[in-house]
């Protein structure tokens, strides 16, 4: 091994050693003593008896104070009662209704299998597929191909050896 080598592996040792020292105090130092483990919280609604909480309006008491009235309550849960047996018709009227599938089929099967149908038959068949042409064509330019490139590298080397 060479003196760079080892050069290069102090350099870099070093380097990992004070990243490794200085890092935890960097991270140490970014909070003091006193706020470590301490939350912030409001402690306004937390705090006192369940009597005073109960007593005390919230926010959306005070901006919309219809909603908390035992008439509102009511008719949410009407409402939701009605919506719920909508729901429940429109369940039995989709999933439950009578199918009319074996009289359509009965109808499509007549209408399509006549008993004078005759399938139309070819006069002569093609022994060779559309497709055979240009496998071969495709073969011979992939040779062809192959044997420019091993051309043009045979006289290239022999360009370089004279």
């Amino acid at each position: 091994m060479t003196m760079k080598w080892y050069l290069k592996l102090a350099n870099t040792l070093f380097f990992v050693t004070v990243i490794v020292i200085l890092l935890p105090m960097s991270a140490a130092l970014a909070e003091g003593a006193e706020e470590r483990g301490r939350l912030n919280v409001k402690l306004d609604r937390i705090s006192g008896s369940k009597e005073d909480q109960a007593k005390r309006k919230t926010e959306l008491e005070n901006v919309f104070p219809e909603l908390f009235k035992e008439e509102t309550k009511e008719l949410i849960h009407s409402t939701q009662v009605k919506q719920e047996e909508a729901l429940e018709d429109l369940y039995q009227s989709i999933f439950e209704m009578e199918s009319q599938a074996d009289a359509t089929t009965a109808l499509v099967q007549k209408s399509l299998f006549t008993e004078s149908y005759a399938a139309p038959t070819a006069d002569r068949r093609v022994d060779e597929e559309p497709g055979e042409g240009t496998d071969h064509v495709l073969l011979v330019s992939a040779v062809g191909f192959i044997v420019m490139i091993g051309g043009i590298v045979f006289t290239m080397m022999r360009q370089v050896m004279e």
